[in-house]
């Protein structure tokens, strides 16, 4: 009788073993940039959405354009780059505005 309350002291959920939380290590986290100093493949953030606005604002014009002459247009492509390069350039200004007005600060700040 006593081996079958041992095996059941054993089986039961209140003797197994709570499994230790596992620790994660503590990270430093890392300052949020400004959205000008930010980077999206390789270009500032602002000149990534005037590309990608650009481009579907020359895709728009060659709609109205093709509407307004009332003929068919089967080269979008010269359109959308060409919007995607003004955006760029529009992007790039405010970048480089922005900037000017929002200077860097250093990261130390001890004046020891």
């Amino acid at each position: 009788m006593e081996d079958n309350l041992q095996k059941e002291e054993l089986l039961s959920p209140e003797t197994e073993e709570t499994p230790e939380p596992i620790e994660t290590p503590e990270t430093e986290d890392a300052p949020i940039l400004p959205l000008h100093e930010q980077k999206v493949l390789g270009v500032s953030r602002f000149a990534f959405w005037g590309i990608l606005f650009g481009y579907g604002g020359g895709l728009i014009l060659c709609g109205i354009v093709g509407m307004l002459a009332k003929i068919e247009i089967k080269n979008t492509l010269l359109f959308g780059i060409g919007g995607a390069a003004v955006g760029y350039f529009i992007g790039e200004y405010f970048t480089k505005k922005i900037a000017a007005r929002y200077p860097a600060q250093d990261k130390d700040t001890n004046n020891s």
